[in-house]
């Protein structure tokens, strides 16, 4: 009896021991998961600020703005498409007057001839652009706005001087001459703008 309850006392305690054992192998094992799982998430928690950081570096890359260089070359393409195209513009706008100023000198041809049916042939009776002026309203005397005007309008018995200058933007001055029912056109300057080389239109 005594030697049965002396075993019964050893498997107690070593269940007792196996017990604790268990338990702390049990204990260390979830130390160990929550361990790894505390380094997982870490480690998550880091490469998700670090793919954060990257998309705001790249971002900002993204929207940086423009190189001094960058400025320069720009500019200077700006530089170089005005000093082609301003010319070009300016050369249009003197032809455009040019055009205006041979029509107004026409204008003013037909009317010397209106007024010379009224007085018998003769072109006597104009001695200033305010005498056309007064026949034919649309012609005007005056620079407006740099438009072309009537300069110079003169007669005599048997012909007359009529001569249109085309504004600030060009300065060309185109006259109709006529003697004797001879015409002649001329203008001035030769070579610019509307003018032909040889003087002539």
């Amino acid at each position: 009896m005594h030697e049965l309850t002396g075993q019964c006392e050893v498997t107690r305690q070593c269940v007792h021991w196996a017990r604790g054992k268990a338990d702390a192998l049990v204990n260390h094992g979830r130390r160990i998961v929550a361990r790894d799982e505390n380094q997982g998430l870490a480690t998550y928690r880091h490469q998700k600020e670090h793919h954060v950081l990257y998309r705001l570096r790249q971002r900002s890359r993204d929207e940086g703005g423009f190189t001094l260089i960058e400025l320069l070359v720009v500019i200077l393409i700006i530089g170089i498409l005005a000093a082609i195209a301003i010319p070009s513009f300016l050369n249009q706008k003197t032809k455009a007057n040019d055009a205006s100023a041979k029509e107004l000198v026409r204008s003013a041809q037909t009317t010397m001839e209106t007024i010379a049916t009224d007085n018998n042939g003769s072109y006597a009776s104009v001695t200033k652009p305010a005498e056309v002026n007064a026949v034919e309203k649309t012609i005007p005397i005056e620079e407006v706005n740099g438009a072309a005007y009537l300069s110079k309008a003169e007669g005599t018995g048997t012909g007359y001087t009529v001569e249109a200058t085309a504004g600030k933007a060009s300065g060309n001055t185109y006259t109709i001459k006529s003697e004797g029912g001879v015409v002649t056109r001329t203008c001035t300057v030769a070579g610019k703008g509307g003018c032909p080389a040889g003087g002539t239109w």
